[in-house]
């Protein structure tokens, strides 16, 4: 049975429980925060982040009952500084990040992180955090009064001033198309198993939204702007800039992967891929809706390759294949850590 089936048959079979356990943070800094999370999984560590929490809110970052004792977390806010004795791997983009050492060598941040200690029998609680975690930041630069106004210098006809919206942001990324189906008018790209969405609400220039909107799904780009916002599997953009790049080999695996296929083993398995997004139905019924990029390591896998990996949209889980061969008409990978093979036709 290939892993598509067996997510499906778990899915059918699970059944939400009525009581509420999980870890639950409540904001009562009395600014803005994003709060990332970090705790023991087996014999290493896994750091994540980011979840916004406006003033007074709360927000469940880990759902069903504690296994841990201790968790550890970073709060961050415009304008503050938060430190901790505990370092873990962070990003500033959407991140799930295994393992808690050689953070800079795999490409990301260490970051300080606090413990909090939930009891040896807590199954679900509850962290409230305050101003008294934060130090404001100060500038070193003395204030300055000038003689006579300073005209202001007009903004690019084409941009804007990084650090407008939110913290300066550029990737190579994927891009996914544009429309209004879930509410106002976007276009969107992945990059880091993150879906961005860039909304048309006047922010990014008007040439920007021109050109994204004759992009079409699949084609790589580099984009420039500023991150407005981080949600669990999803952000929002304003982008400055969004050209054209060329082709590299995970776009090239990408480009192979485009369009409808089924599996061998029972044709009522099917996958459709979109740019960067997978589909996964069984018998027509849709059963999840993945983030995908083709890297050069996975997990725990041995060795360098070509390795795709996926994000499920909803619940933030990821999983590892191994790629074999791709061709017009067949697609072969193997599942890991397992190792059985999963292999797929395209539909006509």
């Amino acid at each position: 049975m290939s892993i598509f089936r067996i997510a499906a048959v778990i899915a059918a079979l699970a059944v939400p429980s009525a009581a509420t356990a999980g870890l639950t943070f409540c904001n009562d800094s009395g600014r803005s925060q994003s709060i990332a999370i970090g705790y023991k999984v087996g014999e290493s560590y896994l750091s994540r982040g980011w979840w916004n929490l406006d003033p007074g809110a709360c927000k469940e970052v880990l759902t069903g009952d504690l296994t841990q004792r201790y968790y550890y977390y970073r709060m961050e806010s415009r304008g503050y500084s938060f430190d901790g004795d505990y370092a873990f791997c962070a990003e500033n983009a959407a991140f799930r990040i295994e393992g808690d050492t050689a953070c800079a060598t795999r490409g990301y941040d260490e970051r300080r992180f606090r413990k909090i200690d939930t009891g040896k029998t807590a199954k679900t609680f509850t962290y409230t955090v305050t101003g008294s975690s934060q130090t404001a930041l100060k500038s070193d630069a003395p204030a300055k009064t000038p003689a006579q106004p300073v005209p202001a210098t007009p903004a690019p006809a084409q941009g804007f001033a990084p650090g407008t919206y939110g913290e300066p942001y550029s990737d190579a990324v994927t891009f996914q198309g544009c429309d209004s189906l879930d509410g106002p008018f976007s276009c969107s790209f992945i990059a880091n198993l993150t879906r961005f969405h860039v909304y048309d609400d006047g922010r990014t220039p008007a040439p920007v939204m021109a050109a994204l909107k004759s992009f079409a799904p699949g084609t790589p780009l580099s984009v420039t702007g500023d991150l407005a916002g981080i949600f669990d599997t999803t952000a929002e953009v304003v982008l400055s800039a969004a050209t054209p790049r060329q082709p590299n080999n995970a776009d090239k695996w990408l480009a192979a992967m485009q369009g409808g296929w089924y599996a061998t083993d029972d044709s009522r398995v099917q996958i459709t891929v979109l740019g960067a997004e997978m589909e996964e139905t069984y018998d027509g019924t849709v059963t999840a809706r993945s983030y995908m990029a083709v890297q050069g390591t996975c997990g725990d896998a041995p060795a360098q390759g070509n390795y795709l990996v996926t994000r499920d949209s909803e619940t933030g889980d990821m999983y590892c294949y191994g790629l074999d061969r791709i061709s017009q008409l067949d697609w072969s990978m193997f599942y890991l850590p397992r190792g059985n093979l999963l292999a797929y036709r395209r539909l006509d």
